[in-house]
C-alpha cells in the first residue's frame, strides 16, 4: 500500500516517490495524472543532445535576442561546447541553452522535439508529450511517474549524474574570452544525499522538482507538480517515508 503524508502537509497537486532499482512507487498522489513539466522538460533536452553530440563539441550561440525567461547568458555568435551548454542548460534552467542545442541539430528544433518524444516512447513515457526544448510552452504535458523515470534516465548518464549535482562552476566559450558564473536553482543540493536533478517552474505548471535521493546504497526519486513549495514539498515527502533521514527545517520556495 502507498503511504502518504498529510493532505495539509504538501501543496503539489501531484508527487511520487519511486525507487527504481524495484520499479515500485513508494508513495505518490495523483502520479500519474498530467500536467506541464515545466523546465524538467530540459532533462530529456540534455539526453538527447548526449544521444547525438559528444560533450567537446563545439556548436555556435546564435538567435540569443530571442530568447526569454532564465539564460546562462550565452553571447550571440559565440562558440561554445556542447558540456558547458549542458551545464548551463541544468544549473541556471538555461532556455538559450536549451535553444543553442536544438537548433545545432540535425533538421533544427523542430527535429530535436521529434527526437525528444521518441525518446520518450522509448523511455516508456507513454504519458507525455514535447513541445519545445525548454519547456516554456505550457502544452508541454507529462505525470510524475513519468518524470521520475526520466530523472533516473539523466541520473545513469555519467557526465549528466555529475552535472544535475553540481551547485555551482563557471564554464567559458572555446576561446576564453567569456566566463559564464553558473548557479544551480536546486536548493536542496545543500544535502549530500540530494543527487538533482532539476527544477521548473511557470505560472501555468507552478512549482515542479525532480530530485534524487541517495542513502544507504538505495536511490529514490521524487516529483513534485504543481506545488507553491517545491524544496518544503519534496523534504516532506522525504522526511515522512524514508527511514533514516533526519529532519531540517527548510520553508524557502
Amino acid at each position: 500500500p502507498l503511504v502518504t503524508p498529510a493532505p495539509n502537509e504538501i501543496t503539489a497537486r501531484a508527487y511520487i516517490l519511486y525507487n527504481p532499482r524495484t520499479r515500485m512507487i513508494v508513495a505518490g498522489e495523483n502520479d500519474k495524472l498530467k500536467f506541464a513539466p515545466a523546465s524538467t522538460t530540459k532533462i530529456m533536452t540534455a539526453l538527447v543532445s548526449l544521444d547525438h553530440y559528444s560533450p567537446d563539441d563545439v556548436i555556435v550561440a546564435r538567435n540569443m535576442s530571442s530568447v526569454v525567461g532564465s539564460k546562462m547568458n550565452l553571447i550571440e555568435g559565440e562558440a561554445i561546447t556542447v558540456r558547458n551548454v549542458l551545464y548551463g542548460l541544468m544549473l541556471p534552467s538555461g532556455n538559450d541553452a536549451a535553444k543553442v542545442l536544438a537548433q545545432n541539430y540535425p533538421g533544427g528544433e523542430k527535429a530535436f522535439v521529434e527526437a525528444m518524444n521518441t525518446k520518450a516512447k522509448e523511455l516508456y513515457m507513454n504519458d507525455t508529450i514535447f513541445i519545445d526544448p525548454a519547456g516554456l510552452d505550457d502544452h508541454n504535458s507529462s505525470t510524475a511517474y513519468d518524470l521520475a523515470r526520466l530523472g533516473n534516465e539523466a541520473l545513469e548518464n555519467e557526465l549528466l549524474s555529475q552535472i544535475v549535482k553540481t551547485q555551482s562552476t563557471i564554464v567559458y566559450n572555446t576561446a576564453s574570452t567569456s566566463a559564464y558564473p553558473l548557479k544551480n536553482l536546486n536548493e536542496l543540493l545543500y544535502d549530500p544525499n540530494v543527487i538533482g536533478v532539476k527544477t521548473g517552474f511557470t505560472d501555468e505548471a507552478g512549482g515542479v522538482l525532480v530530485t534524487g535521493y541517495s542513502i544507504n546504497g538505495e536511490k529514490y526519486l521524487v516529483v513534485v507538480l504543481k506545488t507553491d513549495n517545491r524544496f518544503y514539498d519534496t523534504q516532506q515527502i522525504l522526511y515522512g517515508i524514508i527511514p533514516g533521514i533526519k529532519q531540517t527545517t527548510f520553508s524557502s520556495q
